[in-house]
């Protein structure tokens, strides 16, 4: 069962990743797409950071594919 979150709901879950993946982002000096990409091809090791750091990435993607469909869907509606 899946629940269906608002655009408020959206925008919080995106406040609340934001400042963490800010840290690691500076700790590692490294912008995200770039950390996930070599994450991904396997070119960095399973260490604690990286593994929760990915899990953010991951989260902040989906979230915002999410808002821009509420937006999307919201603006058609609103045209009809």
């Amino acid at each position: 069962m899946s629940v269906e979150l608002s655009i408020d709901g959206i925008l919080e879950d995106l406040r609340s990743v934001e400042p963490k993946i800010a840290k690691y982002e500076k700790k590692y000096r490294l912008l995200s797409p770039y950390f996930y990409k070599l994450y991904q091809s396997g070119k960095l090791n399973e260490h604690h950071d990286f593994v929760d750091w990915a899990g953010l990435y991951r989260i902040r993607i989906k979230r915002i594919k999410l808002y821009e469909q509420k937006l999307s869907e919201s603006y058609r509606s609103s045209r009809n």
